[in-house]
Formats: structure tokens, C-alpha cells, sequence
């Protein structure tokens, strides 16, 4: 019985002493925590209380405190994203801003569109050419237009520059977007590249919208014609503000999605 006794107290005494090593464990990792969230050393803070929470969880009073820090950390990094975000918004507009000063916005009545200053000087009637489509969202592409004494059944086209050049992809009419019709003994042919199909050619007039540019609209019979300035400018501006109009776009969703974060988080509007 006494043996019984002494085995009792010796398990009592190991088991206490391993209680308070592992209490001292946990507050001192905890205090590493705290000393990175305090430097704005987020990632590692949070790796350190991860492990805290894993490995001491019979350590009720420091794994409660382990994961206010953590929720914490959480809401300290959804609102410097938030700063970050803002930051790149300003950055973005104030580039935007200028470029935009050369369009107009049109509206259908279906969806907005940006019009090029100088192309709505010019009277397209009669001429073959190519006009970019760019709308309010960023969406851009291109359209080749054909008017003539007879058709050429133009599907696609060829860009050159200097010594660059591109073919667009082959579109086959459609009746809507890609049609043919006649006008007062005028033969029109509209052929859109949407989604990519102008393979290249629009990149390839941005960056060479100050040189000569040929046109080739190539189908059962070709043609060629050489760009006007204002539509290369009308390209070029026009890709530009595409890509900035998608960029701000896509910051506005991730402020949003921080926001929601925040929300989820309880913190504080």
C-alpha cells in the first residue's frame, strides 16, 4: 500500500512539472507570435500560432489568446490589403484619365461604348477600314470593313509593319455579327474578330500605330488598304484603356472580396 502511495505522488509530481514545462512552451511561442504581429511579420505570426494551437491544446488560457492574435492578424491583413488595393486604384485611374480625354461614351441602348474622338470626324461611308469596339468593361475588339463595287467574300485579315506582320484568324459569315449585304449598288462585307480571333494584329497596330500600316482583307478575291491615322490612334489608345478598365475591374472585386472578409471577421466598419 505504501508502494502504491509513493507511485501515485511520483506520477502527480511528473505530471504537474510536465504541465508547467509545457505551459512555459506555449507563452514563450506565443510571445514570439506577438512580438512578429507587432513588427507586421503576419505570415510567420501565424505559422507560430498555428503551432501553438496544434501542439498545446490542453493549454486553455494561451491557445484562447493564440487564436484572438491570429483573428486578429486575419483582420490587420484584410485591411492592408485594402490599403495596397487602394493604392494600385489611384495608380491605375490616374494613368485611365488622360487616354479616356480622346473618347466618348455612346450608349445604344444595349451597352455603353467608347468612340474615339477623331474616328467620329470621319464619314466611313463608302471606305474599307478597321474599327476597334471597345466597351465601359474593357471588353475591345476588332472589325474589318469592306465596301466596294462587288463582293470579295473577305473571312480574314493581314496586318504588316515594317517588317512585322500578322494574319488574323479565318471567321466565316454568320448572317449577324459576320455578314454581307449591298447598299445602293455598294457591296458591304463586316467580318468581327471577337475573343482573341484578331491573333495578334491589334497588338501589332498599338505598337506600330506611328509607322505606315498595310491591309490585306483576303477571301475568294483580296484587297489592300492603307491605315488612316486617326484609326491606328483609335487602336492603340483603345487596347490601352482596355487593359487599364479590366485592371480596375478586377481591383474593385478583390476590395470587395476584402471587405466580405471583414465582414466575416466582425471587424469593425
Amino acid at each position: 500500500m505504501k508502494q502504491y502511495l509513493i507511485l501515485i505522488t511520483l506520477a502527480i509530481v511528473v505530471a504537474t512539472t510536465g504541465c508547467h514545462t509545457s505551459q512555459k512552451k506555449a507563452e514563450a511561442r506565443y510571445a514570439v507570435a506577438d512580438s512578429l504581429f507587432c513588427n507586421h511579420q503576419y505570415h510567420t505570426a501565424k505559422l507560430e500560432l498555428d503551432s501553438i494551437i496544434e501542439l498545446y491544446p490542453e493549454q486553455i488560457a494561451v491557445t484562447t489568446r493564440a487564436k484572438d492574435l491570429l483573428h486578429k492578424i486575419n483582420i490587420s491583413e484584410q485591411e492592408n490589403n485594402l490599403r495596397f488595393l487602394d493604392s494600385l486604384m489611384v495608380v491605375k485611374r490616374d494613368s485611365l484619365a488622360p487616354l479616356m480625354q480622346n473618347f466618348e461614351i455612346t450608349d445604344d441602348g444595349s451597352r455603353k461604348t467608347l468612340v474615339h474622338k477623331q474616328q467620329k470626324r470621319i464619314n466611313y461611308y463608302g471606305r474599307t477600314y478597321l474599327r476597334p469596339t471597345l466597351d465601359t468593361l474593357g471588353n475591345f475588339y476588332l472589325t474589318s470593313y469592306y465596301c466596294g463595287e462587288g463582293n470579295i467574300h473577305h473571312t480574314h485579315i493581314k496586318v504588316t509593319a515594317g517588317d512585322a506582320s500578322m494574319v488574323s484568324e479565318t471567321i466565316e459569315p454568320d448572317g449577324f455579327y459576320n455578314r454581307q449585304f449591298d447598299d445602293g449598288g455598294l457591296y458591304w462585307e463586316v467580318v468581327q474578330y471577337r475573343d482573341g480571333k484578331d491573333n495578334g494584329v491589334i497588338d501589332l497596330i498599338a505598337r506600330n500605330a506611328d509607322k505606315t500600316i498595310k491591309v490585306q482583307l483576303m477571301g475568294k478575291r483580296n484587297t489592300v488598304v492603307w491605315m488612316e491615322k486617326p484609326d491606328k490612334e483609335a487602336i492603340r489608345d483603345g487596347y490601352e484603356i482596355s487593359f487599364l478598365l479590366k485592371e480596375i475591374a478586377q481591383l474593385q472585386k478583390e476590395k470587395e472580396n476584402a471587405y466580405n472578409e471583414l465582414k466575416r471577421l466582425g471587424a469593425k466598419k
